[in-house]
């Protein structure tokens, strides 16, 4: 008992200390609040009384000017208020959290100027209705940012998560990302679940966008993603060695039929990721990475390809994969430092006069693919492709009676087994490259 009654003490004490100091407009440097406590905590509208402001749209509460180093506790922590607020010009450092937003549906809740760096996370939004968070330093050991809002503005920061997600985002109704620097160690720059944005002219070093899944459950929204003028660079150390633009296990592609990718680039090449699109025509094109997702009829007449990490191994992470597409031809382009093209579920898929070379695992992947044609192809590796559980694909011009060249085949003229369970064969190989 008389160790609760000290331990209350000492909380109202260092209440009392916090707030003296805040009210004076005074640094609070390291500061050993409670475990587990914030150094600013408020958890319901009237702890804000000690702040000027009255609450409203018009004049909002103002936190500012503060810079905070404190160790086992959190530097901010606002919870269950409704009033308009605002934090600008502050510098927030904490070995959990930084700063902590939850269950606030105020209309008008801004961010601004200000610098927060924790070990757990720099940020973290929880079930709040609308938040704007602009010019910030945000960083954290493992997570940067931690979005869960109905309506957010992210703009002009620098955002940075180490271990974990730069930022990550979910069962956003009205987003925009912005003009933002991503900057991600070993994970995605953003990571998205269940959420309406637009992604555009961000920065990300060493990092990728993840979409994990765009339904999400409760949500009355229809989802969809604007994803567009973003430059990658740098990407080879990011997620499982790629960058760009990712689709996360639980994806349903059906689900991106309404969202939209342009004019995106990876490391100044260009970045093709078509959704349920025809009729496309693209020509001299370098690209840093192509994803095709139900479309039809797309040529690629003279592409140049030459990847970041032929060794990226997860097969929902390539750089290169069509799925579910029909009419697709291939022609006289080159393709180097990957770890194949994955085609899954498609058909009549053309493939001609192309050369590869420095392959990781198949140069061409086929999966449950058919009615396709791959010939006059120079295949520069000691790595072959494949072809599974798909039917009718011919290796070889029917009519020239000429197929393609395999660095590795010591057999010609003897026909060359395709390696996969469809048994298809290149009946005519060719005793040189043809390209």
């Amino acid at each position: 008992m008389l160790r609760c009654v000290e331990s209350m003490r000492i909380e109202i004490k260092f209440s009392i200390l916090v707030s003296i100091l805040i009210v004076s407009g005074l640094t609070l440097g390291l500061i050993l609040a409670p475990k587990g406590r914030a150094i600013i905590d408020i958890q319901k509208n009237s702890d804000f009384s000690r702040y000027t402001g009255e609450g409203t749209l018009e004049n909002p509460y103002i936190i500012e000017s503060l810079t905070i180093n404190t160790r086992r506790s959190y530097g901010i922590k606002i919870e269950n208020v409704s009033v308009c607020f605002e934090i600008r010009n502050c510098d927030i450092k904490a070995d959990w959290g930084a700063i902590t937003l939850k269950d606030i549906t105020s209309p008008y809740c801004r961010i601004v100027n200000s610098k927060f760096s924790a070990y757990e996370w720099g940020f973290n939004v929880e079930e709040v209705q609308c938040i704007t968070i602009e010019n910030c330093d945000i960083q954290g050991t493992q997570f940067g940012l931690i979005l869960n809002a109905k309506n957010i503005s992210v703009s002009n920061n620098f955002i940075s998560g180490q271990f974990y997600d730069s930022i990550e985002v979910s069962g956003t109704q009205y987003g925009s990302i912005f003009n933002n620097t991503i900057e991600a160690g070993s994970a995605p720059g953003i990571e998205i679940w269940g959420c309406s944005l637009n992604i555009s002219f961000n920065q990300f070093i060493n990092s990728a966008i993840v979409i994990e899944k765009l339904k999400w459950e409760g949500n009355n929204f229809q989802a969809k993603l604007n994803i567009s003028y973003n430059k990658f660079t740098n990407s080879n150390p990011a997620y499982f060695g790629m960058g760009g633009i990712v689709f996360g296990d639980y994806l349903v592609l059906d689900d991106l039929q309404e969202s939209i990718f342009e004019d995106n680039t990876l490391d100044n090449r260009t970045i093709i990721l078509l959704t349920h699109k025809s009729d496309r025509v693209f020509l001299d094109t370098e690209i840093g990475q192509l994803t095709l997702i139900k479309c039809n009829n797309i040529s690629f007449e003279s592409m140049n390809y030459t990847g970041l990490n032929q060794d990226a191994q997860e097969i929902d992470y390539f750089e290169l994969k069509i799925l579910q597409s029909s009419l697709i031809r291939i022609n006289d382009s080159y393709f180097s430092n990957f770890y194949q093209i994955y085609f899954d579920s498609c058909q009549n898929i053309s493939i001609t006069y192309c050369y590869f070379e420095e392959v990781g695992l198949r140069t061409i992947a086929f999966m449950e693919t058919t009615y396709s044609t791959v010939h006059h192809n120079s295949f520069m590796d000691i790595t072959s492709a494949s072809d599974n559980l798909g039917s009718e694909n011919l290796w070889y011009d029917e009519n020239l009676s000429q197929g393609n060249y395999w660095i590795h085949y010591t057999g010609y003229p003897t026909a060359y087994t395709i390696p996969g369970s469809t048994g298809s064969v290149d009946l005519f190989p060719l005793s040189s490259p043809p390209v």
